[in-house]
């Protein structure tokens, strides 16, 4: 009798040692998860909302996706009013891009959803912008009705902001991520407004 004592013992202090592993294992899951995420043990974090970003150069572009991560994703950096004539229209109708001689291969390249936005950088003016919306304009008569409509966020050039280097494109994320959570807070990241935002 004393050694069916002594092993159920052992067998439940081993059990005890284990349920009390299994317990810090799952405790320490909880706390990775909750510093991956920012969020509550056990809240998944909101997809990120996927963009289109337009700018002249890749090294400052590179700056402002890192920036925006992990709200928005840059699906597809544009770096002029010709690819971008070409690639967003197909990215809107919720399509890959087609090839193009100046494709940037910087965004993410998941084209799994359309974008919500389009973000102009300050090098796309007035006369680019045009070309631009023109070109999503002429796509959506072509017989493109499935089309996703878009704010076009545009540069604000009556803020202030610093020359280009490291603290223009912490600048112009700072600006941009505003601009958004206002957007998507109005409802105008939805897929029915299609005009011209400032940031």
């Amino acid at each position: 009798m004393q050694l069916w004592s002594h092993e159920a013992t052992q067998d439940a202090l081993r059990q005890d040692a284990q349920n009390q592993n299994d317990e810090a294992q799952s405790l320490r899951g909880i706390l990775r998860s909750k510093q991956r995420t920012g969020g509550e043990p056990g809240e998944a974090s909101p997809p990120a909302i996927p963009v289109v970003l337009c700018g002249k150069t890749e090294q400052i572009g590179r700056g402002i996706i890192a920036g925006l991560k992990p709200e928005y994703e840059v699906i597809h950096f544009v770096t002029t009013p010709a690819s971008g004539a070409v690639i967003i229209p197909a990215l809107l109708a919720s399509g890959a891009p087609p090839p193009h001689a100046e494709t940037s291969t910087i965004g993410s390249g998941n084209y799994a959803a359309a974008p919500r936005a389009v973000i102009l950088g300050g090098a796309f003016d007035d006369a680019a912008v045009a070309v631009l919306r023109e070109a999503v304009a002429d796509a959506q008569e072509g017989g493109s009705a499935g089309m996703r409509r878009v704010p076009w966020l545009r540069q604000d050039p009556d803020k202030p902001a610093p020359p280009l280097g490291p603290e223009y494109g912490k600048a112009m994320v700072a600006r941009a991520k505003e601009a958004l959570a206002r957007l998507e807070a109005e409802g105008k990241l939805a897929g029915t407004h299609n005009g011209e935002e400032w940031y």
